[in-house]
């Protein structure tokens, strides 16, 4: 079995972090050919089970309606619920004071800056209804994913 066979393997097999790089694969043709929809899907199953990175891609898809239709509202919860899992993991690696710790944290406050900006130019072109439900389902779906795996694991968080 390729690498690409045992990549769609553990996908299907509900690996969060392989369901992104098949995702990515998808995005960017690479090994396989272009396809949003498929990207969309496999952006889906891991960011559902709070792959961050997923979650973002995800809703950069919403903003571009590709591979789905173009939704604001779906972008921003998504975009929403990995800003607040990136502040969740800078905290815990704050706590750790470790100089490996540290680093990864200041990597995570990057993305965090970059999402904030994104967030900012959804923001612009959104009602504030559409943000507040935006905020919303972010907060019902990670209160929905808390309650299946506690409250320091709101998912698998498993990154490439």
């Amino acid at each position: 079995m390729d690498a690409l066979e045992q990549l769609k393997e553990a996908a299907k097999n509900n690996h969060a972090a392989s369901q992104f790089q098949l995702a990515v694969k998808y995005l960017e043709g690479v090994e396989l050919q272009r396809d949003f929809d498929e990207a969309a899907l496999w952006l889906r199953r891991s960011a559902e089970q709070g792959h961050a990175q997923a979650q973002i891609e995800l809703g950069k898809l919403y903003v571009a309606g590709k591979g789905v239709e173009q939704d604001y509202v779906e972008a921003y919860k998504w975009v929403e619920m990995a800003s607040i899992q990136r502040l969740m993991e800078i905290e815990s690696l704050r706590k750790l004071k470790d100089a490996d710790s540290c680093c990864e944290a200041s990597r995570n406050e990057l993305t965090l800056n970059n999402l904030s900006e994104f967030k900012r130019w959804m923001a612009l072109r959104m009602t504030v209804d559409q943000i507040t439900e935006g905020q919303q389902r972010a907060i019902q779906f990670l209160t929905m994913m808390r309650s299946q795996h506690g409250p320091d694991n709101p998912g698998e968080s498993q990154q490439p």
